[in-house]
């Protein structure tokens, strides 16, 4: 899927995003939009693999902030300060 992300993202910006509208409504039959299969070697998919890796450990760092400001006491809040 975000093979294909990266080929709408690369479509759009060719295309211009003002134009985009007047590609995809009402398009004669042959006019079509289409996207070539992406080519998929080793290197493409190791790329890919390492940023949803960066992605998931971004998702970690976040729940266990989110997770450490839920357990902790702030100052003034507990009736001690």
């Amino acid at each position: 899927a975000r093979v294909y992300d990266d080929k709408v993202r690369e479509f759009i910006s060719e295309m211009g995003i003002e134009n985009i509208g007047k590609r995809l409504v009402n398009v004669r039959k042959g006019e079509e939009v289409t996207f070539d299969p992406p080519a998929m070697n080793l290197e493409v998919l190791l790329e890919y693999g390492k940023a949803l890796e960066n992605e998931q450990e971004n998702v970690k760092r976040v729940q266990l902030a989110d997770e450490y400001l839920d357990g902790a006491v702030l100052a003034g809040n507990d009736d001690t300060s």
